[in-house]
């Protein structure tokens, strides 16, 4: 359940089902929330038997004896960094203690029921001073043992349509999803990359006629091989016998009950791979006020265009949201078409429906409005991710450079960081996002054929090469106070683009140095060719601008593309099947979950190779004054990137250095 802050002197937890607002609601419709973010146990030695097996103890919260949730195994430092509980007050009645039982499970009988408490704690929840509360561990006879339990509280706010209807709805099985959650296992040790030191130079030789794979016609192209990384037997073959063999439901399963779904995103199969966003907690996520968030600073930035000046409705922005409106349905799902506006302070306005209808801050569907707009630029995101950011800048550069260049030339050399694991990556797609019966179609509302696929074809059909500069133009958002990508995403791509310059101007001090250069010539053509868009003339400007562009692509704008976190911890957040008949309703959905937990957690893992690593032993030559240069000017935009989280509305580090992949590695 969940609780807190509207009068902290006279807390109460309510009972976990509740099907109206709590008292506790103010007057905007919002209610303010506490969460226990994270568990510590310290002086555990004071306590024997915290160390044995350390990996399945946990910790469970009860109140008045009603299990309210838990925390993930606390492990070898007796800590449990994601807990997710929220704890909901009531601003009438008294306070009462909130139950800590340090538990371990049974070795040959897993799960709570059979766990063993061996220690309890009962914490005040007044108590709480700068975010945290401390209490005293007790053992099985009520002796005090020295050791401290400590709760890491966080803020947090909810708008009332997300728990007006706080209900355990049934779960009805869908076998897919829950094996697929089951193999993540599996899937994180196929998925996880780890860090700079699994960086190589190239050793294949280069191959005109590289063997590939061809799907859509020839829409989609890929190597059968990674380079480094060879392909596990379930990607090869496990994934695509798993989806002919499993039929495809459209079982929906919807979650009402946000105060247990939240907890049990981290405590069960799916939390445990996703990490913390990187930017830190997001605070209100499905708050009006987080709709500029989303649009402006995260996922749906590529959405937004701005006017030339201010509209009759007071708007600047618009999110037009329109084309998955264009596809073909399953039975009974809702269309997810919409347009979504913003003011020119870039405050969210107005949502405007697939059928004409207009919702505005305050109407009675306003909170499903906008969750039909998160998900839709979701889904439009996650193509453009997989289609664009992977099968376009990353995979085809990528074979150029193995077609064409030996891997002794200075410039397959440097470029292999930036494609590091990037065939691997397209080579996984196949039978996990792209194909038929596979994860990602099963969870959407989409028909295959003129549903699913069309969006390939579209995407892949629609893709032109293009400076980010002049993406931005194009929008209207040159020079805007709002946009990241206007700020950090240009102050970031030029540190990159000068990198590739200097670069090229290193390894080819003449123009005519290049020219002569048979091989890069071929790279460059090829390029020419399969990307729409790169300019034709082989000189070296171009040369400069095509690569400097792709690398920044599969760096920072990867990033940001890829950095999906919150939607994969908010179960309200996203829901791709919203039937027709709960229009008006805010639910979360567990196939919307399972794949977005699944993706993110494999997109984002928790350790990774950054631009700002030392990967100076994998490059052409160790002392590339280029490098030196481009690690200067990273240090320079990091303090800007700083300099700028101090003052504006949300913090961002899609583009900060110390976070930016190296490559499309996952």
């Amino acid at each position: 359940l969940t609780v807190a802050h509207a009068n902290p002197s006279t807390l109460n937890l309510p009972a976990a089902n509740f099907t109206h607002a709590p008292a506790n609601l103010e007057a905007d419709g919002h209610l303010p929330v506490k969460e226990i973010s994270s568990v510590k146990i310290f002086n555990g030695h004071d306590a024997p038997g915290l160390h044995r097996r350390p990996q399945k103890l946990y910790v469970r919260f009860s109140h008045r004896d009603e299990v309210k949730g838990k925390s993930m195994p606390l492990g070898a430092l007796l800590e449990s960094s994601w807990t997710n509980l929220p704890l909901l007050a009531n601003e009438k009645g008294l306070s009462s203690l909130l139950k800590c039982e340090i538990r371990r499970e049974r070795f040959l009988l897993p799960g709570d029921k059979s766990a063993k408490t061996l220690y309890t704690a009962n914490i005040d929840l007044r108590t709480e001073r700068n975010g945290e509360i401390w209490g005293d561990i007790f053992d099985r006879k009520g002796r005090k043992t020295g050791a401290l339990i400590k709760l890491d509280m966080s803020d947090n706010e909810w708008v009332d349509a997300s728990f007006d209807n706080q209900v355990d709805i049934p779960d009805k099985k869908d076998w897919y999803f829950t094996l697929l959650i089951k193999s993540l296992d599996q899937l994180s040790t196929i998925f996880f990359p780890g860090g700079i030191e699994l960086l190589k130079k190239p050793t294949e030789a280069a191959n005109p006629n590289l063997k590939t794979v061809k799907l859509l016609g020839e829409l989609i192209e890929y190597p059968t091989t990674d380079e480094l990384f060879k392909a596990h037997w379930m990607v090869r073959y496990g994934q695509g016998f798993f989806n002919r063999l499993l039929r495809f439901s459209d079982s929906n399963n919807p979650i009402g009950n946000r105060v247990k779904a939240r907890n049990e995103l981290r405590t069960k199969d799916l939390g445990k791979y996703v990490v913390e966003p990187i930017e830190g907690r997001w605070v209100a996520p499905l708050s009006d006020d987080s709709m500029h968030r989303v649009f402006f600073s995260s996922n749906g930035m590529s959405h937004i265009k701005k006017f030339k000046e201010v509209d009759e409705n007071g708007n600047m922005y618009i999110a037009d949201l329109s084309y998955l409106g264009t596809l073909k349905y399953r039975k009974n799902y809702e269309n997810l078409a919409c347009k979504v506006f913003f003011n020119a302070d870039a405050n969210i306005t107005m949502i405007i429906d697939h059928d004409g209808s207009e919702y505005r801050p305050g109407d009675r569907l306003w909170e499903w409005a906008k969750q039909k707009a998160r998900t839709n630029m979701f889904i439009i995101n996650a193509m453009n991710h997989l289609c664009v950011a992977h099968l376009r800048w990353a995979n085809i550069p990528g074979m150029a450079l193995r077609k064409f260049l030996e891997p002794t030339h200075p410039f397959r050399v440097v470029m292999m960081s930036h494609f590091f694991r990037t065939h691997l990556t397209s080579f996984q797609t196949k039978h996990f996002l792209i194909a038929e019966r596979g994860p990602l179609h099963r969870s959407l509302p989409f028909e295959y054929k003129k549903g699913y696929e069309s969006i390939f074809e579209k995407v892949l059909g629609d893709f032109r090469f293009i400076e980010y500069t002049k993406e931005l133009e194009n929008a209207g958002l040159k020079d805007d106070e709002y946009h990241i990508g206007a700020t950090d995403a240009l102050a970031l791509r030029a540190v990159m683009m000068n990198y590739v310059s200097n670069l090229i101007d290193e390894m080819y001090p003449t123009k005519e140095a290049l020219q002569e250069d048979a091989a890069m010539r071929k790279t460059y053509y090829y390029l020419s060719e399969k990307l729409k868009g790169v300019p034709t003339e082989y000189n070296m400007q171009n040369v400069k601008t095509v690569w400097g562009e792709i690398i920044f692509r599969v760096t920072g704008g990867h990033t940001n593309m890829g950095n999906v976190a919150i939607y994969a911890l908010e179960p309200f957040m996203l829901n791709f099947r919203m039937n027709k008949w709960d229009k008006g309703k805010v639910l979360g959905n567990r196939e919307t979950l399972a794949i977005v937990t699944v993706v993110g957690g494999l997109t984002q893992p928790n350790e990774y190779p950054t631009i700002q690593d030392d990967w100076r032993h994998v490059l052409h030559e160790p002392t590339s004054p280029s490098y030196e240069t481009l690690k200067t000017e990273l240090r320079s935009v990091a303090e800007e990137i700083d300099a700028r989280n101090k003052v504006r509305r949300f913090v961002n580090v899609d583009y900060h250095p110390d976070y930016v992949m190296i490559s499309t590695f996952s």
